[in-house]
């Protein structure tokens, strides 16, 4: 059995000049199941597969129970937890508050948005965050400045103020630029300006700053194709929230959207909240993109990260988004560590491209290469995800402060109802993370023994509704496993199943007492004819358990309602953990379609 540390223990070891830590490492090029990151003076020293090797090299290694992914990197954001971009302006300590929570949270990297105001007003808060960047180093860097206007097209102004949108001005232009680059460009910060193409003036001033190593994206515009066309010919490289605050693509008039599609060399970034874009779309997108020009931003507003809080400012914030009175949608509330689920799970993108969507792509947009990877040379920027939930637990910004989620532990969502079945319906979250985390070892454990033989066939056997789990666990075999299963009524298997169709097979026995006659009966037959018998049971001193060669024991605690819930849901969790298992120790499943199997459950 692996022994892990605890994430606390981090604090100990990054004080270290060289020192390893060990996991599961998730990269976009990559997945190791068991690998190790060195880490010498805050900077990636080596990956390896060699736990033994790492070891040795580092004078240690310590093995964490999580996903190791390079930081996220957020180019488009305008604050959170109640901190606004401006608020750098009268409360300069208010952007470490928001930087500690951003680190917490997956986000190592950003770029600060500032949204269209007072020209005169945007210099000063530029050159205050400039300022702020070079002299605090504690939390999430900044790592520059996005003006998202003023050259932007009213008609797309989204809910920004109309009165500060400006037709594009060398003068203004540079005053923003020198406030973040310095004179010369001196700066190390970054500089973003989201501008429309089809504005007057906006052809040639995207030419100049893209000459002056500004990054220029088209957003906020009603450009159509060919105008948007010819801005990626004049300097524009990259596209601001694709599909939101531009004109709609349509067969007959594909816009922005069409032409940043058909345009291999043009970057683009999404808001994957599941409100700004469907799921679906933001799929399509990268399939035709590819993840490597697709990067995700949360685009949050300072509600974002709040908890409890209904409107705030004259936004109101529901359903995920944060919305003007009129109902336009005036920015996001989920951060980036949110976008991660979102991406995965609903958008079904594989989790190592969803990880370079948060990372590695932003990273290049913005030229940096010292970010975004977990490759020799760079920052050692770090996230820490939950191997079962894709949680984020923390993060490690330059190899040395180490940040923890507040937000990680949750809670029991247990309330003290009268009903018994209600309670048990609100127990359920809980008793499936106990669940899994006492079932993992013996899954895969028995999915070993199984990858060395193979059974010919799985009985998945049960009576009443652990037969019904059972017959749902079917299509988890069938998809993780590539192998034949069989589900069969446990009272029916003595009579339906001979020694010569049993022969080479395994049986699988769901019973949540572990004392169900018919199903006892069944695995007694099963181990008479010579199969191995794995049982799924909330009772480990029951009978069928002791007969069994394996017991899987799910966390459900005892039953109080007659009508099974928690019970059924941990077997049938246990059932696909084991399918998922399996799959991966007989090869069917990749490391990387094994991590999305697991979020699947």
């Amino acid at each position: 059995m692996d022994t892990y540390a605890s994430f606390d223990e981090l604090h100990r070891i990054v004080g270290a000049d060289t020192y390893a830590l060990g996991g599961v490492i998730v990269t976009p090029e990559r997945v190791l199941a068991q690998g190790a990151v060195i880490i010498q003076e805050g900077k990636v020293l080596a990956v390896t597969s060699d736990l033994s090797e790492a070891k040795k090299d580092a004078g240690g290694l310590l093995m964490l129970p999580y996903i190791i992914a390079p930081g996220f990197v957020d180019i488009h954001i305008h604050g959170g937890f109640g901190v606004d971009v401006y608020d750098s302006l009268t409360t300069p300590r208010s952007l470490e508050k928001l930087r500690v929570e951003l680190a917490a949270r997956g986000t190592t990297s950003f770029f600060l948005t500032l949204y269209t105001a007072d020209s005169s007003k945007m210099v000063a808060t530029a050159k205050s965050i400039a300022n702020q960047a070079k002299t605090s180093s504690r939390g999430s860097r900044i790592i520059g400045v996005h003006y998202e206007g003023p050259f932007i097209n009213k008609s797309r102004a989204g809910a920004q103020d109309r009165r500060f949108i400006v037709e594009p001005k060398p003068d203004i232009a540079d005053s923003l630029v020198e406030a973040v680059l310095g004179e010369g460009n001196s700066s190390v910060l970054g500089c973003v300006f989201t501008m429309a193409p089809e504005v007057e003036g906006g052809l040639d001033l995207a030419k100049s700053l893209s000459e002056r190593g500004v990054i220029v994206s088209v957003g906020h515009t009603d450009a159509d194709y060919d105008q948007a066309t010819l801005g990626f010919r004049s300097g524009f490289t990259h596209v601001t929230h694709l599909y939101n605050a531009m004109r709609p693509f349509g067969h007959r008039d594909p816009g922005v959207v069409g032409a940043a599609l058909d345009s291999p060399d043009v970057s683009v970034d999404i808001i994957v909240d599941s409100h700004h874009v469907d799921p679906r779309v933001v799929k399509s997108t990268v399939k035709i993109k590819g993840y490597q020009r697709t990067a995700i931003i949360s685009d949050a507003l300072f509600p974002a990260g709040l908890r409890g809080v209904k409107s705030v400012s004259g936004l109101h914030l529901e359903g995920g988004v944060a919305k003007l009175a009129d109902g336009t949608i005036a920015g996001a509330i989920t951060l980036q560590e949110g976008e991660l689920l979102v991406g995965v799970k609903m958008g079904s993108i594989p989790l190592r491209e969803v990880v370079g969507m948060l990372s590695t792509t932003p990273s290049k947009v913005i030229h940096r290469s010292d970010l975004g990877d977990i490759r020799v040379g760079q920052s050692a920027d770090l996230v820490f995800l939950d191997r079962d939930t894709l949680s984020v637990v923390g993060s490690l910004v330059g190899g040395r402060q180490v940040f923890a989620n507040p937000d990680y532990a949750k809670p029991s969502l247990t309330k003290h109802l009268t009903s018994s079945m209600y309670n048990e319906v609100l127990e359920q979250p809980s008793r499936l993370g106990e669940t899994l985390k006492g079932i993992k070892e013996v899954c895969i454990d028995v999915a070993r023994e199984f990858s060395r033989k193979p059974p010919r066939i799985f009985y998945l056997v049960g009576s009443g509704s652990s037969y019904h789990a059972a017959v749902s666990a079917r299509f988890a075999f069938k998809r993780f496993t590539g192998e034949l299963s069989a589900p069969v009524p446990a009272s029916e298997f003595p009579s339906w199943v001979g020694d010569g169709e049993a022969k080479g097979g395994a049986m699988i026995a769901v019973s949540q007492s572990g004392e169900s006659t018919d199903t006892v009966r069944a695995a007694e037959k099963a181990k008479s004819m010579g199969l191995p018998v794995i049982c799924v049971t909330n009772n480990p001193d029951s009978t069928l358990s002791k007969i069994s060669d394996w017991a899987i024991t799910i966390g459900a605690g005892a039953e109080r309602a007659v009508t099974a819930t928690k019970s059924f849901t941990c077997s049938l969790l246990s059932l696909y953990t084991l399918a998922v298992e399996v799959g991966r120790e007989s090869g069917h499943l990749s490391e990387d379609l094994y991590y999305n199997a697991k979020l699947s459950l």
